[in-house]
């Protein structure tokens, strides 16, 4: 019967990870006629199409328009709505950005308000994007919440909607709100609204400390909750930001909220509305029309309470005190020591053997890590066009998840098929349940408030462990008893970790954290081990090559969908560069791997190692009669000390939308301020001084800037300013082939011209 019976077991569990994999998946689509009152996917679309039809940066005619379109929707809403119109400036040690910025404000009152809420997106896109997951559908979201609320009844607070501006510019408009609006005493509440993909759940992954009022409410209250600590504290420690980074830093609660999934038209000329997973915008939709009405028409004054731990189990949201952590964890801590008691005692687990078992994991998991880094190396050295997307995340990346995760698989059962000829399950899987206890410790220590994700998975291993080593060997019935609680006991660990793993691969895709991803996939494997250990005594090594079947089928499915195609196209980086002031123009491209249209830049040597230009491909180009910025000096003063000079900044071209403002070596700037503003106080030196500007929205306005030297000084700096799109030049094919789109950032399919100024 065992023959039978572990093996099906084992199927079992394999069949619940990939259900639990599954279930952390989007709702389905509305279908039929969606009432009035409830958010439709349908309606939203509609705003969709209209905000994300074509890229729309700062400081474009297309940027005015969509600002218009949202501005006039929220107007037949019934809000009343203002344009917040300011330079927006934020300074990073020696570098100063700033923006003209255009947040627009659409306020409708309450009926008895406590505080406002605010529901937050960003209605701009990076330069060659449409930005449809980024951020059209938070834009397009709140519009038909809007709409659905407006159908439902007055709140109780007030409800602001806010669709901040220059948030890909360095979060301008959020900065300028959080600075500058008087309605910012007013706020209870911020729920802010991204994309970083196009497809996935939409995951409430930021919080703010004293989270614990928030979460609860979260939890009762969203359509569908979908959000762990373990994504939290994880955030905290990542350089990442979004626009309620600063409403968190003002002391603001808040919940945001972001897919993931679909990363490699993050950012894209990919990232249209048709290729956008409509099950998102309807998870996006639901829980911001739920969240709405709920916070709408509740006390939103006192929003801090002591943090919790908090994690999915299908659609319920389990949360509990974080301070509880640190009991379970010696809990789990005492549990172990009890199975280790028990299995001494009863002779289960023996001396010799269990140091073994202690010392063989580590040395698998190391194994698996440089084999993991190995393969990643070789992929990307077989597939170097890879590398022209964030994290190397090409379209056909799930097929070297499942690889990575075969791999592993396959190294860990090879190991422990030998090792289970030697060593009894209780033994081995001690060795495992101490390294697990562990990095439980570790994780407490370090992110206390995730230490859920090992520590309930171990509480049900150790209690399985208990339940099995009371049966005594071995009839028919009470092998078929231990199968169902070995299977009952690795539960908590697949419905856990499995999500959790393919999470951290779809975060981070084929970049240098894949081997640790890798290391993730094993230590689910080890906890499966109740489960697997039958089969890897008594089967041969059928476990091992079935993985290593599974590992070579998804290299195979990997190289079979390595190519590009309209649908699914490559990013390639070029931009035109020329020196106003000299003979130079140039072709440069921040990709060192050539495709089959960007080599009609370039040729075999023209890989620069050489800074600037270093890990980027340069190559002579065309000069152009192109007319560069202007920087025009209005006033030239002293002031204690000081030399106050006024330049005022200008296109010199059609369609300049950023200016780079280099200060050189020999010129200390003090301090600057643009249109009036800076980040201190007029007549202050930083003693860092000021090395950079950036400006985006530059407008046929122009901007004023205001720079502070020691008298004495001159002042020389290097103006490069940016236009989108390639010029038109006989000899280059400057269009883009229909499989072939620009890359992501602000340098790619520009052109920038550069010009040296002294005053």
């Amino acid at each position: 019967m065992s023959k039978i019976l572990n093996p099906a077991i084992l199927i079992i569990a394999i069949f619940l990870v990939f259900l639990s994999i599954r279930s952390a998946s989007p709702p389905s689509v509305n279908s039929g006629k969606v009432p009035d009152t409830c958010f439709s996917v349908a309606r939203a679309f509609t705003h969709l199409t209209k905000i994300s039809h074509v890229p729309h940066s700062v400081g474009t005619a297309e940027h005015a328009i969509v600002r218009e379109y949202i501005a006039s929707t929220c107007r037949l809403l019934g809000f009343t709505v203002a344009i917040q119109n300011t330079t927006s400036v934020m300074q990073e040690a020696k570098r100063i950005e700033a923006a003209e910025v255009y947040n627009i404000v659409a306020h409708k009152k309450g009926l008895h308000n406590s505080k406002a809420l605010i529901l937050m997106a960003h209605y701009d896109s990076q330069i060659n994007t449409p930005g449809a997951g980024d951020d059209g559908a938070g834009v397009a979201a709140m519009l038909e919440t809007a709409r659905a609320i407006e159908k439902t009844g007055p709140l109780q607070n007030d409800l602001i909607l806010l669709f901040t501006d220059g948030e890909e510019s360095g979060l301008m408009g959020a900065n300028a709100f959080v600075k500058e609006s008087p309605l910012i005493k007013e706020i209870g509440l911020v729920i802010n609204f991204e994309g970083r993909g196009n497809a996935g759940p939409s995951n409430m992954f930021e919080v703010n400390d004293q989270n614990g009022w928030v979460i609860r409410e979260y939890a009762k209250s969203a359509a569908h909750p979908f959000a762990n600590s373990l994504g939290y504290e994880i955030y905290k420690k990542l350089p990442n930001y979004t626009d309620y980074t600063l409403f968190k830093d003002a002391g603001i609660t808040g919940l945001n909220n972001a897919f993931i999934d679909g990363f490699v038209n993050y950012h894209s000329p990919n990232d249209k509305p048709e290729n956008l997973d409509m099950r998102s915008l309807q998870h996006h939709g639901d829980n911001m029309l739920s969240l709405t009405k709920h916070f709408g028409n509740i006390s939103i004054t006192n929003t801090k309470a002591a943090d919790v731990s908090y994690f999915n189990l299908g659609n319920w949201l389990v949360h509990y005190p974080a301070s509880w952590n640190l009991l379970l964890v010696i809990l789990t801590d005492l549990a172990f020591i009890v199975v280790l008691v028990a299995g001494f005692t009863n002779k289960k687990i023996r001396a010799g053997v269990f140091i073994i078992s202690v010392l063989l994991f580590p040395v698998v998991l190391a194994v698996i890590y440089f084999s993991a880094k190995f393969l990643l190396k070789m992929v990307l050295s077989w597939y170097p066009l890879y590398s022209h997307f964030d994290e190397n995340n090409s379209y056909n990346c799930a097929w070297y998840f499942l690889a990575m995760s075969a791999l592993s698989a396959t190294i860990f059962s090879f190991i422990y098929h030998f090792a289970a000829k030697k060593i009894n399950l209780h033994s081995l899987f001690a060795g495992i349940l101490l390294v697990g206890v562990i990095l439980l410790n570790g994780m407490q220590y370090a992110i206390p408030s995730a230490s859920y994700l090992l520590m309930v998975p171990l509480l049900g291993l150790l209690v399985g462990r208990l339940f099995v080593m009371r049966k005594k060997q071995m009839d028919e019935n009470r092998v078929m008893q231990m199968g169902i609680i070995n299977l009952l006991s690795v539960l908590p660990a697949i419905w856990l970790l499995a999500p959790v793993v393919n999470a951290t691969f779809i975060a981070f895709a084929l970049g240098g954290t894949m081997p640790f991803v890798a290391i993730a996939a094993a230590l689910c494997a080890a906890f499966l081990l109740p489960v697997v250990y039958p089969v890897l005594k008594n089967n041969r090594l059928l476990l091992p090559l079935s993985a290593l079947l599974c590992f070579l089928g998804a290299m195979l499915g990997g190289h079979l969908t390595s190519g590009y195609s309209a649908r699914q196209p490559l990013q390639s980086s070029v931009r035109y560069w020329m020196d106003a002031d000299s003979s130079d123009g140039k072709w440069i491209s921040e990709f060192v791997a050539k495709d089959k249209w960007s080599a009609g830049f370039f040729n075999d040597s023209n890989h620069h190692a050489v800074n600037p230009y270093k890990g980027m491909l340069v190559n002579d180009a065309p000069r152009l009669a192109l007319l560069p910025s202007t920087a025009i000096l209005v006033k030239d003063t002293l002031n204690n000390g000081n030399r106050e000079l006024w330049i005022h900044f200008n296109e010199g071209r059609e369609n300049v939308t950023f200016m780079d403002i280099s200060i050189q070596e020999d010129s200390k700037v003090n301090n600057a301020f643009i249109n009036g503003k800076g980040t201190g106080s007029i007549g202050n030196e930083n003693p860092a001084g000021i090395r950079q500007i950036t400006y985006a929205g530059v407008n046929s306005k122009g901007f004023d800037v205001l720079f502070q030297l020691k008298e004495t000084k001159k002042l020389d700096i290097i103006v490069t300013d940016k236009s989108v799109g390639l010029p038109v030049i006989p000899g280059f094919n400057t269009a883009y082939p229909a499989d072939i789109i620009p890359a992501q950032g602000n340098n790619s399919n520009t052109t920038q011209v550069r010009k040296h100024f002294s005053f």
